[in-house]
């Protein structure tokens, strides 16, 4: 490219500057095999019957603002125009109309958002073309795109489908976009800025077609310019039906609302570029409104908080502290009062940017179930995701997903005498989920890779037999969880770790003051009993449970655990053979404990 800081006449002459910013700029930013290829025209892969098709040009300004750029708009603009027919956005042809002296350094701008909003939004830049105005004779930058999207099977969205009762949504807050741009274009300053919420939103519409029964979802709107109110004009005319509107449901960000106010603008016609409109049956809304508000397009409108406990299980801990450093922001709540948290403690918690609630259904190591009936309704009530592991409670308890409010449920075969290395997510009919492995259409295309037939057969079993078995099993199961407890307790210096009233039938935790957990547990398997000292996943550490920590036992006392687990295999003499033997090795390692003579002489306080 001839050394330029600007765009020339020559670069849209079809010589060899053109073919330099093409090449140098246009293809390095956002080129894929098929436009590399620079044919007059793009030979596309189409596997559907149906397309869609739609074009948009754009000639914004500023050509940046707060929130986006003109070439984030333009793939987001015609991206969501094809995927309000209910089709799949696959390719985009991207026409540009430069004006000479426009900085090339912008231009490259413009193509980086471009090349990142394609890919936000899987799409893919096939073709394309340049033409360069004289000086005075344009605006900077015109962009042009046009888009082809594959229609699934059974996919007829139209506003004449719009019936009586319906209900109409909104994904979010209206008026951000066009304010945000009038606002950048008049210099006008906001105690807090106003952003654009130009957003592909293909992703989310998919999601909200999964969610409801085939057939069952009228029509998509992004309510561009005109705004809301021009959408449901439109609506209105073609279904020939009369539209109420509640305004004080509508949401608009109060510095959005003052802005209008300000400069006389109705809030309602003002453009969005990132929010969508849906219609759908009555019975539908619950789970269309679920989908939308779904995480992965949470994170999108800033919802990026989320409430767990502090003694969740490594597995789900480790994954927060992940999401972390990936700028989520996590409340942990304490669970020092009784060992257990409160649905109260969940409501409290909850923030207009939360994006999931995730407990524990009951704690591995000390037992306590928590109140997840009503942890479930309170994120109901706030339509906020509710996801639950239920590792150590399914095959014990009796679980009902949808009258406990339950979106997301896992579960793990070993935990009910299944196989080792098998599990399985529940996930509420409707609710959206992003693929973790790519690859292949396995697990209805959420997971590739060859599925472990002989676990899973052996997990739904050993489930049944779980369950088939459960009213019988588990009382007897707790009674003899309830005699070690009892006998246990009557060690001195002793304490019950867990909820002691709503915990696991088959968990017995305790904490004993003056002795180390480890040397407990060598002598109980010389003498047959099998215990641990926390959780299996972390036996190899060496470090106190960050469970007993989280309840409150300090660091001498919560070395000194043991962990009983119970099950219908179990048998009375067994109880009796461990109530024999467990006081007489805490004496025995008491008896020749330093802390222990410490304690006992005075020079430390006893905890326990």
């Amino acid at each position: 490219m001839q050394k330029t800081d600007t765009v020339l006449m020559a670069h849209g002459s079809g010589g060899t500057m053109m073919r330099d910013i093409i090449e140098q700029l246009f293809f390095e930013a956002y080129a894929g095999d098929t436009l590399r290829r620079g044919d007059d025209a793009a030979v596309l892969d189409v596997l559907a019957d149906r397309i869609a098709f739609s074009t948009d040009t754009f000639v914004v300004t500023p050509h940046f603002f707060p929130g986006g750029d003109i070439g984030h708009l333009a793939v987001c603009g015609t991206v969501n125009d094809v995927a309000t027919s209910g089709a799949t956005p696959r390719y985009l042809s991207c026409g540009f109309v430069l004006e000479e002296g426009y900085p090339l350094d912008d231009l490259r701008r413009v193509c980086a958002s471009m090349a990142a909003t394609a890919k936000e939004a899987g799409v893919e830049i096939v073709t394309g073309d340049t033409k360069v105005v004289n000086r005075g004779h344009g605006d900077g930058i015109y962009i042009n795109t046009a888009g082809i999207g594959e229609l699934r099977e059974g996919i007829d969205l139209s506003a004449s489908h719009i019936k009586p009762g319906d209900k109409i949504l909104i994904s979010g807050s209206i008026g951000d976009h066009g304010i945000a741009i009038i606002s950048t274009r008049e210099e006008l300053s906001f105690s807090t800025q106003i952003e654009s919420d130009a957003a592909p939103l293909n992703h989310m519409i998919a999601a909200v077609l999964d969610a409801c029964p085939a057939g069952s979802v009228r029509a998509f709107r992004d309510p561009t310019r005109g705004g809301l109110a021009s959408t449901l004009n439109e609506f209105a005319n073609t279904a020939h039906v009369d539209i109420r509107v509640d305004e004080e449901a509508v949401p608009v960000h109060d510095q959005v609302r003052g802005a209008c106010e300000m400069l006389g603008y109705d809030v309602f016609q003002v453009a969005n570029e990132g929010k969508m409109v849906a219609v759908v049956p009555a019975e539908q809304a619950d789970a269309a409104l679920a989908a939308m508000r779904a995480a992965r397009y949470g994170e999108k409108k800033g919802k990026k908080h989320i409430i767990t406990t502090a003694f969740e299980h490594h597995a789900v801990l480790h994954t927060l502290a992940k999401l972390e450093k990936e700028g989520f922001e996590v409340t942990y709540l304490d669970v020092r009062k009784g060992h257990n948290v409160t649905a109260q403690q969940v409501k409290d918690a909850i923030r207009p940017d939360t994006c999931l609630v995730t407990t524990m259904y009951a704690n591995n190591e000390i037992g306590s179930i928590l109140p997840i009936a009503e942890i479930g309704a309170v994120c109901k009530e706030a339509g906020v995701p509710f996801h639950t592991d239920a590792v150590q409670a399914v095959g014990h308890l009796h679980i009902n997903v949808k009258e406990q409010n339950i979106d997301m449920l896992s579960l793990s075969g070993h935990k009910f005498h299944g196989p080792k290395g098998v599990g399985a997510l529940y996930v509420r009919r409707g609710f959206p989920l992003v693929n973790i492995i790519e690859g292949g259409a396995q697990e209805r295309g959420k997971r590739a890779g060859t599925e472990n037939i002989p676990g899973i057969c052996g997990m739904a079993a050993a489930l049944k037999e779980a369950c088939d078995h459960m009213d019988e099993n588990m009382p007897r199961v707790a009674a003899m969880r309830d005699r070690l407890i009892e006998g246990l307790s009557k060690i001195p210096h002793s304490a019950l770790n867990g909820d002691p009233v709503n915990r696991l039938p088959g968990n017995v935790s305790f904490c004993f003051e003056g002795i180390e957990g480890e040397s407990l547990l060598l002598l109980l398997d010389m003498k047959g009993v099998c215990a641990s000292s926390g959780s299996a996943c972390t036996s190899g550490s060496l470090d106190p449970s960050h469970v007993l920590l989280a309840i409150g036992r300090v660091h001498d006392v919560a070395h000194g655990s043991l962990r009983l687990s119970l099950s219908e295999y179990n048998t009375d003499e067994e109880i009796d053979h461990i109530l024999k033997v467990v006081p007489e090795v805490v004496q025995y390692l008491r008896n020749m404990s330093p802390v222990w003579r410490d304690l006992q002489t005075g020079k430390r306080q006893y905890i326990l």
